[in-house]
């Protein structure tokens, strides 16, 4: 027969139903382990989307670490504390001196430095032990900081609780971190040699400006895991890019303006000009570029460093109240709300700025400035990344994660 003639088999007719088994679906899903058929990722909530929470978590713990480290470290400055420990040892120096013979060899070392022969040449041992406890907080603050960190980065790893891709952030994060730690001796070492009674001011604003960077990199992350990654790429086609690109240049000016900051701080320059709006009845102090050569003036001058500074914070507050009037008919509150909060607490800072001037940046004040400008940070990396996601994260409580 002629393949061409062969009768038509249709897919209902009895010959071909006879030939196929029986579909047992029943039997087949009955049949699964109870745990295979209730399994389902750790990582992974009802939803099926990634559970950030215990990332979320080490991410915040980070997060205090690292402010409490700019915190200790501004208290350091402010007590002259920074050259009491003249060596650097990340694991020994874990235990401070735990006898008489140790805190005087402590004590003798720190008598070599030439802050204590030009400054301190009178202190006792027992003036010397409530500066060494400042400095030694600030470093053990910072060993525990590196330990959270490598012993977080592990658990989530192996407890399947690290997104794809994290990696990579991690490891960039913990590099930093380590950086800053190179970064903190190398300022310290400025003030162990030669006629310096502190440390070179340069070295201090690039060891502030670093470890404002390493808040911001950890409130970014922190902001990404509030939504998954589908939500985020959905997002950024929304965005405004002429906010974006104001949201970068506020953040650009917050860190120029926390490096002068820090600069004035390390020339003890907060205390020369205790008068506003007038700077000891000048506009711009007359010795502001006295030094040779001119650059020097901009990182060593006191009266030019404090106008720099003054001049900063204006410049700030204008840039910070443009930013919200532009963002005042944006469509997502999110971004509206983020850039409100920023403006808000610009102002609340230049205020306290002022208020520091006034009473000669006394202990109360120096450090409330340091904490908003910290604030400051955490709010302008924010702005921007709302601006550059717009919308709110998902609230739906234990469904996806995010709370």
């Amino acid at each position: 027969m002629a393949i061409d003639r062969l009768p038509p088999i249709h897919l209902c007719s009895p010959q071909l139903r006879l030939e196929l088994p029986p579909r047992k679906i029943f039997e087949e899903v009955a049949s699964r382990p109870e745990a295979e058929r209730t399994a389902r990722p750790a990582s992974r909530t009802r939803l099926g989307k990634f559970d950030y929470r215990p990332l979320r978590l080490y991410l915040a713990t980070l997060l205090l670490l690292v402010v409490a480290m700019v915190l200790l470290g501004g208290i350091t400055r402010h007590t002259d504390s920074g050259l009491s420990i003249t060596d650097w040892r990340p694991v020994a120096n874990i235990l401070p001196p735990l006898s008489q013979e140790a805190w005087q060899a402590a004590f003798d070392s720190y008598r070599q430095t030439p802050e204590f022969k030009l400054q301190n040449s009178a202190m006792t041992l027992v003036e010397f032990k409530s500066i060494y406890w400042w400095e030694w907080g600030h470093r053990l603050t910072g060993m525990l900081t590196g330990l959270v960190w490598a012993v977080g980065y592990a658990l989530l790893h192996f407890l399947g609780k690290l997104p794809a891709g994290w990696h990579g952030r991690m490891l960039v994060l913990g590099g930093i971190g380590a950086l800053q730690g190179v970064i903190g001796w190398w300022m310290v070492s400025s003030g162990l040699t030669g006629d310096r009674v502190d440390v070179a001011a340069t070295r201090l604003a690039v060891h502030l400006v670093l470890a404002l960077g390493i808040i911001s990199l950890i409130v970014g992350f922190t902001m990404q895991t509030r939504r998954q990654p589908s939500e985020l790429m959905q997002a950024r086609r929304h965005q405004d890019s002429v906010l974006v690109k104001w949201s970068v240049a506020m953040v650009l000016l917050v860190f120029l303006q926390s490096a002068m900051g820090a600069l004035l701080a390390g020339v003890d320059g907060g205390s020369a000009f205790p008068t506003w709006p007038l700077m000891n009845g000048q506009v711009f102090p007359s010795d502001a570029l006295a030094m040779q050569p001119v650059l020097a003036n901009f990182i060593e001058n006191p009266n030019l460093l404090h106008f720099n500074h003054r001049l900063g914070g204006y410049i700030l507050l204008v840039v910070a109240t443009m930013f919200w009037w532009r963002s005042r008919h944006c469509p997502q509150p999110s971004v509206r709300d983020a850039i409100k909060w920023l403006m808000a607490f610009v102002w609340i800072q230049a205020f306290a700025g002022i208020a520091t001037a006034l009473v000669a940046a006394t202990f109360a004040m120096a450090m409330l400035h340091q904490l908003l400008a910290v604030a400051v940070v955490v709010l302008a990396t924010s702005a921007m990344f709302n601006c550059r996601f717009p919308g709110s994260a998902i609230r739906r409580s234990g469904t996806d994660g995010s709370r």
